[in-house]
């Protein structure tokens, strides 16, 4: 029986792992100061380098099942392209791209490199 378990943990490990590389990477902006830079939650421990750019989103209101009281989703509205010009381990600073409202809580998802 401890072998077949063994096997059913690692078949549904695998499958999460599997899963996971369909799934894309989106992070948030934590903070903007006066002077533009964007702060964002993910850093060199994340794999982010210098040079790349992400696309950022306003989300909208959070629509809630008038029935159930679940989540639905929210829709989100793209404002801008943010590209990170430093990192530290844990977040990068970004500067704007193109675009302008970027403030805490924002969504940003990734473009591509330049």
């Amino acid at each position: 029986m401890g072998k077949v378990t063994r096997e059913a943990i690692e078949d549904a490990v695998n499958f999460i792992i599997y899963q996971m590389g369909t799934v894309p990477w989106e992070g948030r902006v934590v903070k903007v100061d006066t002077g533009g830079k964007i702060y964002i939650n993910a850093g060199a421990e994340a794999g982010i380098t210098v040079g790349m750019l992400f696309e950022v989103y306003k989300p909208d209101e959070e629509l809630i099942d008038p029935e159930t009281g679940l989540s639905l989703g929210r829709e989100v509205t793209k404002i801008g392209i943010i590209q990170v010009t430093s990192v530290q381990d844990k977040f990068s600073i970004a500067a704007p791209v193109s675009g302008e409202g970027f403030a805490r809580g924002d969504i940003i998802k990734y473009l591509g490199s330049q």
